[in-house]
């Protein structure tokens, strides 16, 4: 085999894990019967947090708590620390450090530690270090987060990883490695090889690695130690550190109607385990990625834990009411949400978050009984169509001056823009164009937006589509921009303002 491609050569895909965000965790331990406390102050690692894209946006999004991103590769955390100096974020801080060397002395006791694909790529000594790190940092009730290539989906994926690494060829940069590896495995791939015939994963795999980037393929597929995992396994190393199982993300996946064929619901109607349903389950929909949270409790599961996160967290939605889906398709399943009691429900939680409890006092819920309105309110959280949110408390205009600062970033790089939100807790996804857009509205005069505009599109090349026409005049690209800026201003910024994403004016 010849030399692979080194992981730690090359910077990480740059991304926002929205699975990370503590709204979320404490969901899914909830749905699972684990009770987290809904607070805006608690302490936070992330391990393995690359350039911090995901660490910054949730320290922008919860000023009052206190955060630490662990990653190994220098470039990662140089990069991290100058984009939290860059927002002005007092309460974030970034160790270039293996994890399994990290001391008490650098991590104060942990609500929640993320780990959001490292699990699967690295060495089983350092599996276990992770495990341990967190089962001993973590306070009682916290919660751990680990995200990893499952089996048996990836099992007929394995092969395609062999091939690109025996076609990486020894060219001295790795990520030209990368490119020769996927040339010749799209020659194979479209020449008709029956192993991509037969193997429709693989196939796809290969497409999303050619629209990600070489250096995506790098770190994903060439680690050293990579491998996929049975969830049972893991699970078992997890108790064995005192860590159960409390979830999973999505959320539909902690609603097992929803997760199941509907050939096997009467298989999976028989009690069992919960290790062993959910294992058993993998099989089932043929698992590729979980992403699996684990409280460090001694405590048997309470049922009462899901009501009473219905009943007493902030919901909200993250999109105008005009964007919310009423039929949503997830893998096995689908979610219809028409008329009452979704009508009612929505027309609060797209204007403002509300608790449940504040939703049934409202008169056009009171008619529906509470246990209803819980089941319509599960329906809307496994379609995504509503969020649970950060507390009242949390303050709503920290974040400005870190998302002006990641406006003054190259916006149009092909992935989205990621800006923090304090009302939901989370980062909102910002696509290129409409980041162009609100750092105009933002951080430019009404006055001196024409001549902004004409000076970005004179820079930077823009390819714009109107009625699938190519604009390429850069006189009319500015026209289009401009009339873009003012349809933003009207029909998108109201709701980033109720976001907390810009300061309201």
């Amino acid at each position: 085999m010849s030399t692979t491609p080194d992981p730690s050569e090359v910077p990480y895909v740059r991304q926002f894990c929205r699975e990370l965000s503590p709204t979320l965790l404490r969901a899914a331990a909830a749905l699972g019967g684990f009770r987290v406390e809904d607070r805006d102050e608690f302490d936070y690692c992330e391990l393995g947090a690359g350039p911090g894209d995901s660490t910054c946006t949730l320290a922008a999004a919860y000023p009052r708590a206190r955060f630490v991103g662990v990653d190994l590769n220098p470039a990662h955390v140089t990069f991290a620390r100058e984009m939290a100096e860059r927002g002005g974020l007092e309460n974030v801080r970034f160790l270039q450090r293996d994890f399994a060397e990290l001391g008490d002395e650098q991590l104060p006791p942990l609500d929640f530690v993320g780990a959001h694909g490292v699990l699967s790529w690295i060495a089983p000594d350092k599996q276990r270090a992770l495990i341990e790190l967190a089962a001993s940092r973590l306070k009682p009730g916290g919660l751990l987060y680990v995200s990893y290539n499952a089996l048996p989906g990836w099992a007929a994926i394995q092969p395609l990883r062999r091939l690109l690494q025996d076609a990486a060829g020894t060219a001295a940069n790795p990520l030209d490695r990368a490119r020769r590896a996927l040339e010749l495995a799209r020659v194979l791939r479209d020449g008709g090889a029956k192993y991509f015939v037969d193997s429709a994963a693989a196939g796809e795999m290969l497409d999303a690695m050619e629209r990600v980037g070489p250096a995506y393929t790098v770190h994903e597929y060439f680690q050293e130690h990579w491998r996929p995992m049975y969830f049972a396994d893991v699970a078992a190393q997890m108790a064995a550190a005192g860590l159960r199982f409390a979830g999973e993300l999505p959320l539909y996946r902690n609603v097992q109607r929803l997760t199941i064929p509907a050939g096997l619901e009467a298989f999976f109607e028989a009690p069992r385990d919960r290790i062993e349903a959910a294992h058993l389950r993998d099989f089932a929909i043929n698992m590729f990625l979980r992403q699996d949270v684990y409280v460090k409790s001694g405590l048997p599961p309470d049922p009462e834990a899901a009501a009473e996160l219905l009943d007493g967290t902030r919901f909200g939605a993250l999109v105008s009411a005009d964007k919310i889906h009423r039929d949503v398709r997830l893998p096995q399943r689908e979610i219809h949400m028409p008329g009452e009691p979704f009508d009612s429900l929505l027309a609060v939680l797209c204007a403002r978050p509300a608790t449940l409890r504040e939703l049934s006092a409202g008169a056009s819920l009171a008619p529906f009984a509470v246990g209803r309105l819980r089941e319509a309110l599960i329906d809307l959280l496994a379609g995504d169509q509503v969020t649970p949110m950060a507390p009242a408390s949390n303050d709503a205009h920290v974040a400005d001056r870190y998302n002006r600062a990641v406006l003054q970033q190259p916006l149009l790089e092909g992935r989205p823009v990621v800006l923090a939100s304090p009302v939901a807790g989370t980062g909102i996804a910002v696509p290129g164009l409409q980041a162009v857009c609100l750092r105009l509205l933002t951080l430019v005069d009404a006055p001196d937006r024409p001549a902004s505009i004409r000076a970005f599109v004179e820079r930077q090349p823009v390819r714009l589509h109107v009625r699938d026409r190519p604009i390429t005049d850069p006189q009319e690209q500015a026209r289009v921009i401009a009339e873009e800026v003012e349809r933003f201003r009207v029909q998108k910024l109201p709701r980033l303002a109720a976001l907390g994403v810009v300061a309201a004016s």
